[in-house]
C-alpha cells in the first residue's frame, strides 16, 4: 500500500482510488490500512473509505470490496449506484449485470477463436 501512496504522491495525482478485500479493515490488520490513510492524509488528501460491493457498480460479479476515496482540495464523494436490485431512493437504478448478460454481445462467431478450444 505504501508503494501505491508514493506512487500517487510522485505522479502529484489530484485524486486516487485504492480497493482491497474488506479484511483490510479487520483488527489485525487496520494497522496497515490506518498507516495509508495517515500518510495519504499528511500528503495532502482528504480521504474516503466505503465497503461496497461491484454489482451495485455493473460489475458482473459480488464482490464485496473495501475502497479509499483520495482527493485534493476537496472532500471525496461516494459514488452512486448504478445498479441495485429495486430499494427505496433508488427506483432508477439498472438490475444487476449478470455474467451472462455482460457475454452476451460476444456470442457469435466474430469472437470465436478455434485454438480456445479445450479437448479432452
Amino acid at each position: 500500500m505504501q508503494d501505491f501512496l508514493r506512487l500517487i504522491v510522485e505522479a502529484d495525482a489530484q485524486a486516487f482510488l485504492f480497493e482491497n478485500v474488506t479484511s483490510i479493515s479487520h483488527p489485525r490488520n487496520k494497522v496497515v490500512l490506518d498507516s495509508f490513510l495517515t500518510d495519504a492524509q499528511a500528503a495532502g488528501y482528504s480521504t474516503l473509505v466505503q465497503q461496497v460491493n461491484a454489482v451495485h457498480y455493473g460489475v458482473p460479479q459480488s464482490r464485496h470490496r473495501l475502497v479509499v476515496l483520495g482527493l485534493k482540495g476537496g472532500k471525496p464523494t461516494p459514488p452512486i449506484r448504478t445498479h441495485s436490485e429495486v430499494l427505496p431512493g433508488e427506483l432508477f437504478a439498472l438490475p444487476p449485470m449478470t455474467t451472462g448478460a455482460a457475454l452476451e454481445p460476444f456470442a457469435d462467431d466474430r469472437f470465436f477463436e478455434a485454438e480456445e478450444i479445450v479437448k479432452g
